[in-house]
C-alpha cells in the first residue's frame, strides 16, 4: 500500500482483495465481486481502493496484466492471441493497445527485443533442482521504490509476529519497475512461523506455491540481488530447455537474522518451473 495505514478493518479489506486479485488476475474481476470480498459496497470500495493504493481499481489491474503479460512473452511461445484470451481480453487488437499504452511498444515487437537481449548474456550462477511443498506465509507489503521499501516491510512484520515462532524469511518482488515506476512496486515481507499468529490489520496470510524450483545463491547486500536476475534470466534461462512457471519468484533470506557483514549475507532465489 502507498503508506502505513492506521484503519485496521480497512486495511485488512484491501490486503484480502489484493491477494485474490493476484491468484485470480487472468478471470474477470468485476467491481461488485471485488467489493464483496471486502465486505464494502461497491461505491465505497472503488473509492476506498484508489485512496488506498493511489491508483484505481481497472489501472491496478490493467498494469499487473501487463506484467504478466511480459512474462509470458519472454519465458514461453504462446501466440499473442492466445495471450490475449488468457489476459481477458476480447480481441488481440485490445491488449496490443493496452500493451503498447503501457510499454510503449507492441507484444511482438517486445518478444523480439527480449529474445534478441538475451542472446547476449552469459551466466556464472548454476542452480540446484529442487521440488517444495507449498507453504503458508504471514505477510506485510510495502509499496514503493525496493531500495527503500524491503526494510519497512520487515521491520512492520517482525514488529507484529513474536520473533521466537519465525522459522524462514521470504521476501517477494512482485513489480518490473520499468512498468510499474519506481513508486509503485510491490514488495512483500513474508515469515513461516511455528504455531498460529493469525493474520491481523495489514499483517495478511498467503501460500508459497509448491512445485519445482531452479534455486540461485546469491552472496552479498540485497541491494545487488538484480545483477544476480539479470544473469538468471537473460543468461541461464535462455539455453537452459526448462520452462518457468507462470508464477512470481521469491527469496528466502538465509542469514538475515544475524548480525553478520552485508558482503557475507545469503539469499536463496527459487524461480518457479513447469513440470
Amino acid at each position: 500500500m502507498t503508506e502505513v495505514v492506521t484503519d485496521t478493518h480497512h486495511t485488512e479489506c484491501i490486503v484480502k482483495v489484493l491477494v485474490y486479485i493476484e491468484e485470480h488476475l487472468d478471470e474477470e474481476l468485476a467491481l461488485k465481486r471485488l467489493a464483496k470480498i471486502a465486505h464494502i459496497s461497491p461505491y465505497y470500495f472503488h473509492r476506498l481502493f484508489r485512496a488506498y493504493m493511489g491508483e484505481t481499481l481497472a489501472e491496478y489491474v490493467k498494469r499487473l496484466r501487463v506484467q504478466r503479460a511480459e512474462g509470458r512473452l519472454q519465458y514461453s511461445d504462446v501466440s499473442i492471441t492466445e495471450l490475449a484470451l488468457q489476459l481477458g481480453y476480447e480481441t488481440p487488437s485490445a491488449f496490443t493497445k493496452v500493451f503498447n499504452q503501457v510499454k510503449g511498444l507492441s507484444p511482438r515487437a517486445y518478444r523480439k527485443i527480449m529474445k534478441r537481449t538475451s542472446l547476449k548474456a552469459h551466466y556464472t550462477h548454476i542452480p540446484d533442482y529442487v521440488e517444495r511443498e507449498e507453504e503458508a506465509v504471514l505477510f506485510v507489503r510495502r509499496v514503493g521504490d525496493y531500495n527503500e521499501v524491503p526494510e519497512l516491510a520487515f521491520t512492520a512484520l517482525t514488529s507484529a509476529v513474536p520473533t521466537e515462532q519465525i522459522k524462514v524469511y521470504y521476501s517477494i518482488a512482485l513489480d518490473d519497475p520499468d512498468v510499474a515506476g519506481r513508486e509503485r512496486c510491490r514488495f512483500d515481507a513474508c515469515v513461516s512461523i511455528n504455531g498460529e499468529v493469525l493474520p491481523k490489520g495489514e499483517v495478511g496470510k498467503k501460500v508459497l506455491r509448491g512445485g519445482r524450483f531452479a534455486v540461485f545463491t546469491h552472496k552479498g547486500p540485497c541491494r545487488d540481488i538484480e545483477k544476480t536476475y539479470e544473469e538468471i534470466f537473460l543468461g541461464w534461462y535462455p539455453t537452459s530447455n526448462r520452462t518457468i512457471a507462470d508464477a512470481p519468484s521469491y527469496c528466502e533470506h538465509i542469514n538475515c537474522d544475524r548480525v553478520i557483514p552485508e558482503a557475507e549475507h545469503i539469499t536463496k532465489i527459487y524461480i518457479p518451473l513447469q513440470k
